[in-house]
């Protein structure tokens, strides 16, 4: 049980919870910036070409009128029109530097990943501005780079740069700079970053869980917990569910390792029976009390988990732990289907997955997501550093593209913008894949566990007669 324990809980402590290696994680971190990069590339052609249409003008405008003017484009979902109108005004712009509004012309420049006029007016800023403005032009550039989860780029617009921003962006940036050196394995810098964000911050709660993560990393337990505690008694607290269940998530699983089972039940049971990490908090409250030998408990809420039928890891876990259950329970002929079970259930979901796998590349519009997470034929993918949310949406704006693509009628740019369109999908297949590839790697570790249940009884009831 013990060698069963270990294993579990490894998959269910890190935050990704389908992780792929160090190595895929590279390979597809390199391939998310090259295509993010190419779409900038063609990003800066397609403005350029558009541009020459008679599509906006660069007259009679100041900076509150153009502000208007983009707003109100950005408005009616002409969000390329706005950008082509900001472009076209670049002298207008450029004659402003110092004016309050280029915040908010680069602000909508970067979402549409436009970064090569964005970087013109930051340059401008950087050059000639005053430090306020720098500041805040730093700050966005900051965040576009941690949306990319390019941790040493945010860090480095983050230098000697943030003083002098709003108190809640100043807050936000502490975070971000926090979480970028966590990102590198800098744990104790990180603990300091976060140690400059008080409780009056709509950052505190998630400071807390990742200054808390960082000491736990750092060995310093009884520090994490500590810190936990005091973010669970913070008056804001009550008012964020998901925040405090994953705070409660953190702890319950840290209290296991730690091998406080009694205090770990405790912990998961204040977990909202609605939240997304409910399956995981049932899956740490069966560990903690099969940990306590009281099987009867784990059975009862591992019966539970089992018959939600969530298509997630904990469930896929339930599977194998409740033959095993019935099996310390001495119930053999029970665990005995239950471990035939398992293995009919981990054979099926195998090629279920093969089987999209070996489908064609998912179309943009069958990237819907919900929050935090993607469906790929109804399996649900959670984004996260290995599965980044800016790629999906990125992708998915292509088609915002394609009838000024064929309005401006340039070869270069429609090939241009045909490979673009190939080079996002091969980069998000072989994301997809990699994430899915990875699940099969957890089944068949699980079936194979299974089937080793299956031979310890027979093994057993040969003993026996």
């Amino acid at each position: 049980m013990r060698y069963l324990l270990i294993i579990t809980i490894g998959l269910l402590a890190s935050s990704a919870v389908y992780s792929s290696s160090d190595s895929a994680r590279d390979t597809l971190a390199s391939a998310f910036d090259k295509a993010d990069l190419a779409h900038q590339n063609f990003s800066r052609n397609f403005y350029q070409k558009l541009s020459q249409e008679a599509v906006t003008n660069s007259t009679n405008y100041t900076m509150a009128s153009l502000e208007r003017a983009t707003q109100i484009l950005i408005a009616n979902k002409a969000t390329i029109i706005a950008v082509n109108l900001i472009i076209k005004n670049m002298p207008l712009l450029a004659d402003n530097y110092d004016h309050p509004k280029i915040i908010q012309f680069i602000e909508i420049l970067l979402a549409q990943n436009e970064k090569a006029s964005a970087e013109i007016l930051y340059g401008l800023i950087k050059e000639e501005g005053d430090q306020l403005l720098f500041s805040n032009a730093s700050y966005l550039f900051s965040t576009f780079e941690f949306k990319r989860n390019r941790w040493k780029q945010a860090l480095e617009y983050l230098s000697g740069n943030i003083d002098e921003l709003p108190i809640g962006n100043y807050h936000t940036a502490l975070l971000i700079k926090g979480i970028s050196l966590q990102r590198q394995a800098l744990h104790r810098s990180a603990i300091e970053a976060y140690e400059l964000i008080p409780p009056s911050s709509d950052e505190y709660l998630a400071t807390r869980l990742n200054l808390a993560i960082s000491n736990i990393r750092q060995g310093w337990w009884s520090e994490g917990h500590t810190i936990i505690e005091q973010a669970l008694s913070h008056p804001e607290a009550q008012k964020n569910n998901e925040a405090i269940n994953r705070i409660y998530l953190t702890l319950g699983y840290s209290l296991i390792k730690q091998q406080y089972f009694r205090n770990a039940r405790d912990t998961f049971r204040n977990i909202t029976i609605d939240s997304r990490h409910t399956n995981r908090a049932l899956l740490g409250i069966a560990l903690a009390a099969a940990s306590q030998e009281d099987y009867s408990g784990a059975l009862s809420v591992i019966s539970t988990l089992k018959e939600k039928q969530s298509y997630d890891l904990p469930t896929d876990e339930s599977y194998l732990l409740l033959p095993y259950f019935y099996e310390k329970l001495s119930q053999s002929a029970t665990a005995s289907a239950g471990y035939f079970e398992a293995i009919t259930y981990y054979q099926e979901k195998i090629e279920a997955i093969e089987a999209t796998i070996q489908t064609s590349t998912p179309h943009r519009k069958e990237l819907n997501h919900t929050g935090d997470t993607i469906y790929i034929s109804k399996i649900p993918i959670k984004t996260s550093p290995d599965v980044p949310k800016f790629l999906i949406d990125n992708y998915r704006s292509l088609d915002n593209y394609s009838l000024h693509v064929k309005k401006i009628n340039n070869k270069a740019l429609t090939i241009e913008f045909e490979l673009l369109k190939e080079k996002y999908e091969a980069t998000i297949t072989k994301m997809i894949n990699t994430v899915l590839e990875q699940r099969i790697v957890h089944l068949n570790s699980y079936m194979d566990q299974a089937r080793y249940g299956l031979a310890r009884l027979y093994d057993s009831n040969l003993e026996r007669h």
